[in-house]
């Protein structure tokens, strides 16, 4: 599921990238603008009517990209206690995903007063990876990963879970404890 949903995103980005390539020259078709705007939904980026084709593809790089499985992988363990807890069970929730609307999910028995979130279901594990991935590469939270992996595609450098992982302090409440772990667990499975 973590190779489907990367390879989904590596044609996305080589038809971005081709079009990135082209735009100082010509401006994109129709064809090419629509495809950049359905990436910008897609990748929950305002792109306006008329936006500046330039600009947007500049914001979609650092959102269309894929997500190191050495990452996923260790994540998921991580959230769902190696694929054994509940939610992952009954929800293929392997990230610890939540949702924000009434019934989107289950309600957290240890739930504090006072919130509302629950924690996501999915019909299957791919469309739990494919949630996975969208988050991480559209949530505010996560932008200081999505910054990461743009400095090391910049400098022709391998984007590695153990280099994206110091960019997710905003994945766990736990912060650099938990980015430590994930690292760690990364380099003990010998996933890269």
């Amino acid at each position: 599921h973590i190779q489907q949903a990367n390879g989904e995103i590596r044609q996305e980005r080589a038809r971005l990238e081709e079009i990135a390539e082209n735009i100082q020259n010509h401006p994109p078709n129709w064809l090419e603008r629509r495809f950049l705007h359905r990436l910008a939904e897609d990748y929950d980026i305002e792109a306006g009517t008329e936006p500046d084709y330039a600009l947007l593809v500049e914001k979609l790089r650092r959102r269309v990209d894929v997500v190191p499985a050495s990452l996923m992988l260790i994540q998921a363990a991580k959230e769902s206690a190696w694929g054994t807890s509940k939610f992952a069970v009954m929800a293929n929730n392997l990230f610890g995903q939540q949702c924000f609307e009434r019934g989107c999910g289950y309600v957290p028995t240890a739930r504090e007063r006072g919130r509302r979130h629950e924690v996501a279901r999915f019909d299957n594990v791919a469309e739990a990876v494919r949630a996975y991935v969208h988050n991480v590469n559209t949530h505010p939270r996560y932008q200081a990963m999505r910054d990461i992996r743009a400095r090391l595609r910049e400098a022709s450098r391998d984007i590695t879970g153990i280099r994206l992982a110091d960019g997710l302090l905003a994945y766990s409440e736990r912060r650099q404890a938990y980015v430590d772990e994930v690292k760690d667990m990364i380099r003990q499975n010998d996933l890269e």
